[in-house]
């Protein structure tokens, strides 16, 4: 068995020595090459999160359906989601709020674009939750946290702006290796 310091060094040199190290935030890209001195910037890219048109085009569908004053939270089973943190803010802010679980994806999306905001609070870094980026395609206000890594990048900041770059993600991934 592998001792943990072992496993460490192994993903270290693994890391700084791959042809090419993708990244779902700038946020984390930056934590990397800080605690990898050997993993060189030219050698990364962010690509956040990839979608399919379909589901690209649906949430953009969705987006005009009427909202309906409330927030909805995520009901994860996982801590590390911070469904307790998300409860507490809407409590302290006297939002309305539902919890949401258990759908499938077109039925998630749907009800979600129902709603008038998302609160979501991890606990832990999330390079990129794709439940704040469906949210945010299909109206909704989001309030997160910190821990919400691409929440300032500059890709997100506009809905056109996160759908034109959300359309290109795979396009960007395949012609880097042609």
């Amino acid at each position: 068995m592998i001792d943990l310091l072992h496993s460490s060094q192994c993903v270290l040199i693994f890391y700084s020595k791959a042809q090419h190290v993708w990244f779902m935030s700038e946020e984390q890209m930056a934590i990397f090459l800080m605690k990898i001195g050997k993993l060189k910037e030219s050698n990364c890219s962010v690509l956040s999160s990839v979608f399919e048109k379909r589901y690209l085009d649906k949430m953009k569908n969705l987006s005009g359906n009427k909202k309906n004053n409330r927030y909805a939270i995520i009901n994860s089973k996982s801590w590390i989601k911070g469904v307790d943190s998300s409860i507490k803010y809407a409590k302290e802010n006297n939002l309305s709020y539902d919890l949401i679980q258990s759908l499938e994806y077109d039925e998630l999306l749907k009800t979600l674009s129902s709603y008038s905001g998302l609160i979501f609070f991890p606990k832990g870094k999330d390079t990129c939750p794709r439940i704040v980026i469906e949210a945010y395609l299909l109206g909704l206000k989001c309030i997160t946290n910190e821990n919400v890594q691409h929440k300032n990048e500059e890709w997100f900041q506009n809905r056109a702006d996160c759908l034109r770059y959300l359309e290109t993600n795979a396009d960007r991934f395949w012609k880097f290796y042609e």
